[in-house]
């Protein structure tokens, strides 16, 4: 662990991209780049705020470092980069064309390259088996957010950070799976009951991908009222340990209980 380099998620994802960064290394006085943070040394190729970013179309000013005036080449050259490439995942050879976040949204970034992160398929594969790292990973929400400069860069396999839209989400792998197994357990025992069989969940509404429910991981009234006159000590231990998880883990579960079949690891996309 203490022998991985700090970098950036704009400069993993400009590795990943084959790509130079932007600017020169005597554009700037020192300071940090506006957009990731980072110290910006004499080495640092960067070039002036004002020519990295489209004022007409940018709207993620209050993201930005205060009184920078300049942005380091990776995040530069992943705001104004054209990208190109296609999922073979999804069994289509469409090739997408646009900005980086617009070609490459909701993924995970790794040295190995870079992984669709959509599909509850490829969601359950990386939330249970995190890359090693460093590794980036986001949910983007909208449809043009610029995020892989916000994006988190996770330096751990059991805590894994990441933004899902402009909310921050927490998973621990371990404790997701713990919870995917209780819930589990809760939903065998209710569905045992007469008339239940057919109950696909315990929530009120399901688990949401957007996070946009009020609802989202709240226990229906009816089966709370059941695990009240069980009175048995392993449901409700059960439903501790679903009520423990962090709203990103909830999310988390949402892409878990809906697979059928054991995840695979997806195919990263080919970069052309």
């Amino acid at each position: 662990m203490t022998n991985i380099q700090r970098v950036s998620a704009s400069r993993l994802a400009c590795e990943a991209m084959r790509w130079h960064p932007m600017g020169s290394p005597g554009a700037h006085n020192g300071g940090h780049c506006a957009m990731c943070g980072h110290r910006l040394d004499k080495e640092t190729p960067a070039l002036p705020l004002k020519d990295a970013i489209n004022e007409k179309s940018f709207t993620d000013w209050t993201f930005l470092a205060r009184g920078a005036t300049h942005v380091c080449g990776w995040c530069a050259r992943t705001v104004t980069s054209k990208a190109k490439g296609y999922d073979p995942n999804s069994g289509k050879s469409k090739v997408v064309e646009g900005d980086f976040t617009q070609t490459y949204a909701d993924v995970v970034i790794t040295p190995e390259g870079i992984f669709p992160f959509r599909t509850n398929q490829a969601r359950a594969w990386f939330l249970l088996n995190p890359p090693e790292p460093p590794y980036v990973l986001w949910v983007k929400s909208a449809q043009r957010q610029h995020v892989v400069w916000r994006a988190n860069v996770n330096y751990s396999r059991d805590l894994m950070v990441f933004p899902h839209g402009f909310q921050t989400l927490v998973v621990r792998p371990a404790q997701l799976e713990r919870g995917k197994e209780a819930y589990d357990e809760l939903l065998r025992r209710y569905q045992s009951l007469p008339g239940n069989k057919s109950r696909k969940t315990l929530f009120i509404r399901g688990l949401s991908r957007t996070l946009e429910s009020t609802s989202h991981g709240a226990f229906s009234d009816r089966v709370l009222e059941w695990i009240n006159q069980q009175g048995d000590p392993e449901i409700r231990e059960c439903l501790e340990i679903v009520r423990s998880l962090t709203p990103g883990e909830l999310w988390a579960l949402g892409a878990l209980t809906a697979l059928k079949d054991t995840p695979q690891k997806p195919k990263p996309f080919v970069i052309m």
